[in-house]
C-alpha cells in the first residue's frame, strides 16, 4: 500500500473516532440530506455555544470525503466511502461487544449497541409515569428475560413487547397502556398496498393510509376515554374520519363575501375587481384550506354574492372565467367543492349589502345572478361532457315564490346536468326566510337564530353514529330497554362530540389549521361549530325491533315516537347536535360486519333484497328495496322532518329519463312533499378516456370506440361521486339490486 493511501485511511480512522462525527454520520444514513441547522438542531447542539466545534467537525467530514455538500439545496448527504466506512465501524463495535458477551441491541440510529438496561426506566418512568422503584424492579426482570432468549440481535420493538408482558404478569395495565407503541403490523402494510391497488390509488394514498391508520390508534388509546374506545371498537359506536378526527373539521361552509374581503396569510389584502381575480381567489384559499378539512367545502349562495363582478360583463367573458376556475377545481383533486346557487331571491336575501366591488344589495343584483348561473351551467355541460369532475358538486336551493321570469329555464338547464351524472342536491327552500346551508352529503346547517352568522363561515364534525340495528337487537323488542341502550351511547356520543371540539380548539391555539383560524381576524366561526350525529341503520333497526320495516305505519310511529325521544334529549345540551341518517362510507359494512361476528345470522333479518348486506346509510328507506317512488318519499319526509343535521333521500334514475321529465319531477316533490328539505337524483354514467365522453348509464364497452380498457364506470355510493371500483364493495356489488325508476314512475309523480 502506498504511503498516500495509508495516510488517508489513517486520517479516516482518525476522523471515525470522534463520537459527535460518529453521530453525524449516522443522521445522514437515516435522513438521506440534512441542512447545517437541521443537523445541529437533532443533535441538540446551541448555534450560540457550540457553532465553532460543530463546524470543525463538519468540515473534517467533508474534508475526508465522507460527506458531500450540494450546492443546489445546500445539505449534507453521505458519500460512497461515508457510508462503508460507517458500516465498518458498526461492524467492528458489533464484534468487540459478541467478544465481551453483551447483549446486542439494534437500534432505531442505524446502530449495533450494548443493551442498556436503564434505557428501559428511562421510558417507564417518562412515558408511562412508573414510579422509579418499580420501574428497576420490572427493567431486572425485562433483562432476565432478555438474557435467556439467546436471539443474535435484540430489537427496540422486541425489547418493549417483552416490557409489556411483564407489565401485563404483574397487573400492571394502567402502564402498558400507556407504552403502547403506535404504527403497522407487516401485515396490515401489506394489505393496504393490495387495497390502494384495488381502488387504482396512487402512493400518495398509500403514505396517507398508514398515517391515518397511526392516529387512528392514537385516538382511540390516548384521546377516547376508555369506554368510548371500547364502544367503537366493540361495534355500538362509529366514529368515520378517525385517522384524521383530532385533525380538523369535517365540513366547512365558507362566507364567499369575507373570502373576497378578508386578510388571509399569502393572498394580497386588496379586494378582487374583477370576476376571474375574484375566482382565482376563492381557489387559492379552497386550496389553502383542503389541508383543514375532511369532506367537503361550500361555497353558499355563489351566485348570489358573485352576482355583481358579472354585471355589464359579456356571457362569454363570464363563462371563460367560470372554465379556467373549473380547470383548476379539476387539477386540484383534493378539494372537494359543493357550489350553492339560489334559485330566486327572498326579501332577507335581497336586502343584504354588497360587500366587496359594487354598492346597494345583492337583490339589486338579481339579473346579473340570473347570468351568472346561465354561464356556469353551460360551461358545466361542456366540461362534464368531456370528462366527469369528481370533486364538484352543486347544492340547488329553488324558492318557488321568488323565481320569477327566466329562472324556471335555468333550473330546467340544471336538471341537464343531473342527465351528465353531476351531483345536485335539490333543496325545497319555499318556506325559509334567510338561509339554511349544505353539504353535498346533505348534511345540515340549520340555523337556530341568527341565519347569516351560523350558516356562513361555520365549520362542522360529523361521523359519531350509534349502531341502532345492534341496539334493537339487545333489547329484544322491548321499547325501554331499547330506550336504555339508545341513552347510554346517546351519552358517549355526546361526550365524544365533546372530546373532538376541544381536540380542535387545541390545534387552533397550535396553529395547525393556519388557513380556517387566521390569529388577527379569525375567519371561521368555530363558535358556531355544527355536530351531527348519526343513527345508521334505522330501517334494519325497526326489523330487529318490531319484525316489520319502517313502510309498516304501526312500526313507523313506535321508531317515530324514538326518534322524537332522541331529538328531545339532545337538545337539552344545546351544543348545536342535528340528528342525521348520514354516518359515512366505511360504518355500514364495519357495524354489521361486527354484529355478525357477534349475534349470528339474525342480525341479517329485513336484507333479504340485498346481495351483500349493511347497514342503511344517508337515505331512511334501503336504494334497494322495491318501493313505489310515491311511498318511498312519503317515508323520506316523515322521517326526515326529525332529522335537523340532514338526510339524503335517492331517486335512482333510469338513463332513458330525460331531462324535461327529470324538472317536473322536481317541481312535483316540492310542490307535494313540503316537509322534504332536499333530496337528491342518482344515475350511472360510462366514461371512455378514448373518445373523450360521458355516456348515460352502465356500459361495458365504449358506444363509439367499442373500447373496453378504456372506459370507467361512475356513480353515486350515495354519498359519493366516483368510479365504482372505489365504492365500498358492500355497496358495488348492490348496484344491480338498487330500486330505479323510469319514466312512468316519474311521470306518476309529475302529473299529480
Amino acid at each position: 500500500m502506498s504511503r498516500i493511501r495509508r495516510n488517508f485511511s489513517n486520517r479516516i480512522f482518525q476522523i471515525l473516532s470522534s463520537p459527535l462525527r460518529m453521530e453525524i454520520l449516522r443522521l445522514l444514513r437515516l435522513n438521506r440530506s440534512l441542512t447545517y441547522s437541521e443537523i445541529m438542531d437533532k443533535l441538540g447542539l446551541e448555534p450560540t455555544k457550540h457553532a465553532g466545534k460543530f463546524a470543525y467537525h463538519l468540515r473534517s467530514l467533508v474534508k475526508a470525503r465522507l460527506i458531500e455538500r450540494s450546492s443546489e439545496d445546500k445539505t449534507y448527504r453521505l458519500t460512497d466511502l461515508g457510508t462503508r466506512a460507517l458500516e465498518f465501524a458498526q461492524e467492528i463495535n458489533e464484534y468487540i461487544l459478541k467478544r465481551a458477551g453483551k447483549l446486542l441491541v439494534r437500534s432505531s440510529r442505524m446502530a449495533i449497541e450494548e443493551f442498556d438496561r436503564f434505557r428501559i426506566v428511562e421510558s417507564l418512568v417518562k412515558e408511562a409515569q412508573v414510579p422509579l422503584e418499580l420501574a428497576e424492579a420490572i427493567s431486572l426482570e425485562v433483562e432476565k428475560k432478555l438474557t435467556a432468549l439467546q436471539v443474535k440481535y435484540l430489537t427496540a420493538p422486541l425489547i418493549r413487547e417483552i416490557v409489556n408482558a411483564v407489565l401485563v404478569e404483574k397487573g400492571l395495565e394502567d402502564y402498558r397502556h400507556r407504552l403502547t407503541r403506535l404504527g403497522l403490523p407487516v401485515y396490515d402494510v401489506t394489505k393496504t398496498f393490495e387495497k390502494a391497488s384495488l381502488m387504482k390509488l396512487n402512493v400518495e394514498d398509500i403514505k396517507k393510509m398508514a398515517g391515518e391508520a397511526v392516529l387512528r390508534e392514537y385516538t382511540l388509546l390516548s384521546v377516547l376515554p376508555r369506554d368510548i374506545a371500547d364502544a367503537y371498537l366493540s361495534g355500538e359506536l362509529h366514529f368515520e374520519f378517525l385517522g384524521s378526527w383530532i385533525l380538523r373539521p369535517d365540513v366547512i361552509q365558507h362566507d364567499i363575501r369575507l373570502m373576497l374581503t378578508g386578510k388571509f396569510q399569502g393572498i394580497p389584502a386588496k379586494t378582487p375587481k374583477t370576476l376571474t381575480s375574484a375566482l382565482n381567489r376563492l381557489r387559492i384559499i379552497l386550496y389553502d384550506s383542503s389541508f383543514e378539512v375532511n369532506v367537503d367545502q361550500g361555497l353558499d349562495m355563489f351566485n348570489v354574492f358573485l352576482s355583481p363582478y358579472v354585471k355589464g360583463k359579456r356571457i362569454s367573458d363570464v363563462r371563460r372565467s367560470l372554465r379556467i376556475f373549473l380547470e383548476s377545481l379539476r387539477v386540484y383533486s383534493n378539494v372537494t367543492v359543493n357550489l350553492g346557487l339560489d334559485i330566486g331571491f327572498s326579501k332577507a336575501v335581497a336586502e343584504l349589502k354588497v360587500q366587496g366591488v359594487g354598492d346597494g344589495a345583492y337583490g339589486d343584483y338579481e339579473d346579473d345572478s340570473l347570468v351568472l348561473t346561465e354561464a356556469l351551467v353551460s360551461v358545466l355541460k361542456r366540461e362534464f361532457k368531456r370528462s366527469p369532475i369528481q370533486n364538484l358538486s352543486l347544492t340547488v336551493k329553488l324558492r318557488t315564490g321568488h323565481s320569477k321570469g327566466r329562472w324556471p329555464d335555468v333550473f330546467k338547464e340544471i336538471h341537464e346536468l343531473v342527465k351528465l351524472g353531476i351531483p345536485v342536491l335539490m333543496v325545497n327552500m319555499t318556506d325559509v326566510h334567510g338561509n339554511i346551508g349544505f353539504s353535498s352529503h346533505g348534511l345540515r346547517f340549520e340555523p337556530f337564530s341568527d341565519w347569516e352568522a351560523e350558516t356562513l363561515a361555520v365549520p362542522m364534525i360529523a361521523g359519531v353514529c350509534i349502531n341502532t340495528p345492534r341496539l334493537a337487537y339487545m333489547s329484544r323488542g322491548d321499547d325501554e330497554r331499547f330506550w336504555e341502550n339508545i341513552r347510554r351511547n346517546l351519552d358517549r356520543a355526546l361526550e365524544a362530540f365533546r372530546i373532538r371540539r376541544e381536540a380542535i380548539d387545541q390545534r387552533i391555539k397550535e396553529g395547525l389549521l393556519p388557513t380556517l383560524s387566521l390569529p388577527e381576524e379569525p375567519y371561521l366561526r368555530f363558535e358556531a361549530m355544527f355536530s351531527a350525529l348519526g343513527l345508521i341503520g334505522l330501517n334494519e333497526a325497526a326489523v330487529l325491533h318490531t319484525g316489520s320495516d319502517l313502510l309498516n305505519p304501526s312500526v313507523q310511529a313506535t321508531m317515530l315516537k324514538l326518534l322524537r325521544r332522541i331529538r328531545s334529549y339532545i337538545e337539552e345540551f344545546g351544543e348545536r347536535i342535528g340528528l342525521t341518517s348520514i354516518c359515512g362510507e366505511e360504518g355500514p359494512s364495519r357495524l354489521l360486519n361486527l354484529d355478525l361476528n357477534n349475534y349470528g345470522r339474525p342480525v341479517l333479518n329485513g336484507q333479504a333484497f340485498r346481495k351483500e348486506p349493511y347497514y342503511t346509510d344517508a337515505c331512511i328507506v334501503p336504494l334497494e328495496r322495491a318501493v313505489r317512488l310515491q311511498k318511498r318519499l312519503e317515508l323520506e319526509e316523515s322521517i326526515g322532518t326529525i332529522m335537523n343535521g340532514g338526510s339524503l333521500p335517492v331517486i335512482e334514475v333510469d338513463p332513458d329519463v330525460d331531462a324535461e321529465i327529470l324538472f317536473r319531477t322536481t317541481l312535483a316533490v316540492i310542490a307535494r312533499y313540503r316537509q322534504l328539505r332536499s333530496f337528491t337524483y342518482s344515475m350511472l354514467i360510462t366514461y371512455c378516456r378514448r373518445c373523450s365522453r360521458v355516456f348515460p348509464g352502465y356500459r361495458s364497452r365504449c358506444p363509439r370506440c367499442r373500447g373496453i380498457t378504456t372506459i370507467a364506470q361512475y356513480g353515486r355510493t350515495p354519498l359519493r361521486f366516483q368510479p365504482l371500483h372505489r365504492w365500498p364493495p358492500v355497496k358495488r356489488v348492490n348496484i344491480a339490486r338498487r330500486k330505479v325508476y323510469g319514466v312512468r314512475d316519474l311521470r306518476s309523480i309529475a302529473t299529480v
